[in-house]
C-alpha cells in the first residue's frame, strides 16, 4: 500500500517530466481557452417563462379579454409543468406571461405552450393575427445602442434607419433591432361620413376591400412548346393613385364608386409611438433616432459589437449616408466586459507583486518567483474548467476568479513555506521536500479552501 502512494507521489509532485508537460498543456490549452470563450455581461440563464402576444387590430380591451385572452389562458391552463399565467388586455393588444416549474426544461416547456397556442388558434376572432410567442431571456437585454442626428429631416433620417436595421438584422449573433424616434410615411386614408351614408357603404367594406386588395397572387405556370413562365397576379398597391381608383360599389345605374369619392387618401407621417431629442454639448435639441440591439444567446458580446461598429463605419462611408448626419453610441457593453477583464489581470499582477514580494523577504527569491508565476498559470487552468464546462466569460465568472484569488495567495504562501522549510532547515532534496510537503499541507489547505467555498455557495 506504501509503495503504491509513494509511487503516486513520485510520479506527479517529484517527477519533472509531468510538471513540465503539465505547465506547457495549461499555458497553451488556457489561451485557447480565452480565445474561444464567449464573452458576455451575463450568463444566458433558463428562466422558463414564456410571452405569448395576440394582436387584434381595433379590439377594445373588454373585447380581447373575452375573445382572444380567456380562449386562450383556458388552453394554457392544461399545460404539463406549469406554474403561474398573468395575463393583461389592452386596445388592441393581449399579453399573457407563462411561467413553468424549475423542473422542466426551457426547450420542452416553449415547445409545449407553442402546441398550446397552436390548439387555441382556431378559437379566436377571423381579424385577430396570429398568436406570437417569445422566449424570456436575460440576453434580452441591451447590447448596443446608437443615436443618428444631425441636420436632417426626420424622414430621411428614418428611411436610413430601416435600412441599417435590416442590414443589423443579417448580422450574425444579434437578435433583435429596435428603432425608437422614428415616424414612417404611411398612406393615411380618412373616410368621408356624410359620402359613406348617402351611398349607404359601412367603413368595414372599405377596410375588406383595402386587405383584399392589396395582394399579389399565384396563378399558375404556363407551359408552352418554347418557353414556360411562372404568372403572377400583381396587386399589390404600387403608387397612390392606384388606391384612389379602388371599386367600392356600384350605384343602381351602374356607375362604380371608387375610394377617391369617399375618402381622402394621402401620404403622411404614422402615428407617433416615441420621440427622441438630442443636443451635443452647447447645442440646440434636434429630433434623432436610437437603434438598439440585443444579442442571440451563446454569443459573443465583443465580436457581435466589433461587427456592428465596422457596418456603421461602412455605411458612412457611402454616398447613400447624409454628410450631416452624425453618430453617437449612446450604450456599449462592449467596454464593460474589457473593464472586468482588465479587472481580473490587474488584480492577477498586483497578487503576484505581492506575493512575491512576501516571499522575497521572509524566503528567498526562488520561492517568491515560483508563487508569483503560479497565479497566472492557474488563473489558465480555471479558464480550461470553464471553457470544458460550457460556461460563458461572464460578470459572475470573473467575479468567482476574483474571489478565489485571495484563496490562491494563502495557499501558494503555505506550500512555499513549506518547501522552504524541508529543503534549507531539515536539509531534505527536492523531491523529498515537495513530497513532505504535500503530505503535511495538502489536507488543511484543501480543508480550508473549501470551507470557505461551501460558506459562498
Amino acid at each position: 500500500m506504501s509503495k503504491q502512494s509513494f509511487n503516486f507521489y513520485q510520479f506527479f509532485f517529484a517527477k519533472t517530466t509531468f510538471a513540465r508537460l503539465a505547465l506547457v498543456a495549461l499555458v497553451f490549452g488556457g489561451w485557447i481557452a480565452y480565445s474561444s470563450l464567449i464573452k458576455e455581461t451575463t450568463p444566458d440563464l433558463e428562466i422558463g417563462v414564456g410571452i405569448v402576444f395576440t394582436e387584434w387590430s381595433g379590439g377594445d380591451p373588454q373585447s380581447i379579454e373575452q375573445e382572444v385572452t380567456n380562449k386562450i389562458e383556458k388552453e394554457l391552463k392544461s399545460l404539463k409543468g406549469l406554474k403561474r399565467i398573468q395575463s393583461g388586455s389592452y386596445a388592441g393588444l393581449s399579453l399573457i406571461a407563462v411561467e413553468f416549474r424549475p423542473s422542466v426544461a426551457q426547450a420542452d416547456a416553449m415547445t409545449r405552450l407553442r402546441a398550446k397556442v397552436a390548439a387555441a388558434e382556431g378559437e379566436l376572432p377571423r381579424n385577430a393575427k396570429k398568436p406570437t410567442v417569445v422566449e424570456a431571456s436575460v440576453s434580452d437585454d441591451p447590447i448596443f445602442s446608437i443615436r443618428l442626428y444631425g441636420n436632417v429631416d426626420l424622414p430621411v433620417i428614418t428611411s436610413l434607419a430601416e435600412d441599417l436595421r435590416r442590414k443589423l438584422q443579417r448580422i450574425p449573433g444579434v437578435n433583435k433591432v429596435q428603432v425608437s424616434g422614428d415616424r414612417r410615411e404611411v398612406v393615411q386614408v380618412r373616410l368621408i361620413g356624410a359620402r359613406l351614408a348617402s351611398y349607404g357603404i359601412s367603413p368595414n367594406v372599405i377596410r375588406e376591400t383595402l386587405k383584399q386588395a392589396g395582394i399579389d397572387l399565384p396563378l399558375g405556370d404556363f407551359d408552352g412548346e418554347e418557353l414556360g413562365a411562372g404568372m403572377r397576379f400583381l396587386g399589390r398597391f404600387r403608387d397612390i393613385e392606384d388606391i384612389r381608383d379602388i371599386p367600392m360599389a356600384t350605384t343602381a345605374n351602374g356607375r362604380t364608386i371608387l375610394l377617391r369619392e369617399l375618402a381622402d387618401v394621402q401620404r403622411g407621417p404614422d402615428k407617433e409611438t416615441s420621440r427622441t431629442y438630442y443636443a451635443p454639448a452647447g447645442e440646440e435639441f434636434q429630433q434623432a433616432i436610437d437603434i438598439t440591439l440585443t444579442k442571440s444567446p451563446g454569443s459573443d458580446a465583443i465580436k457581435t459589437i466589433g461587427q456592428v461598429k465596422k457596418m456603421f463605419e461602412q455605411q458612412q462611408s457611402t454616398a447613400k449616408w447624409p454628410p450631416t448626419l452624425e453618430t453617437k453610441i449612446v450604450f456599449d457593453s462592449s467596454q464593460y466586459i474589457i473593464h472586468d477583464l482588465k479587472s481580473v489581470f490587474n488584480n492577477g499582477w498586483q497578487a503576484m507583486l505581492a506575493v512575491f514580494l512576501i516571499l522575497m523577504v521572509s524566503l528567498t527569491w526562488r520561492e517568491a518567483l515560483i508563487a508569483g508565476f503560479a497565479i497566472p498559470i492557474t488563473f489558465l487552468g480555471a479558464l480550461i474548467i470553464v471553457f470544458l464546462l460550457g460556461y460563458s466569460l461572464n460578470q459572475l465568472v470573473i467575479i468567482g476568479m476574483v474571489l478565489a484569488l485571495g484563496l490562491l495567495v494563502d495557499d501558494f504562501i503555505l506550500m512555499m513555506e513549506g518547501m522552504h522549510e524541508n529543503v534549507y532547515v531539515r536539509g531534505k532534496g527536492f523531491a523529498e521536500s515537495a513530497i513532505s510537503t504535500i503530505k503535511m499541507y495538502a489536507v488543511p489547505s484543501l480543508t480550508g479552501s473549501l470551507t470557505t467555498i461551501l460558506a459562498m455557495a
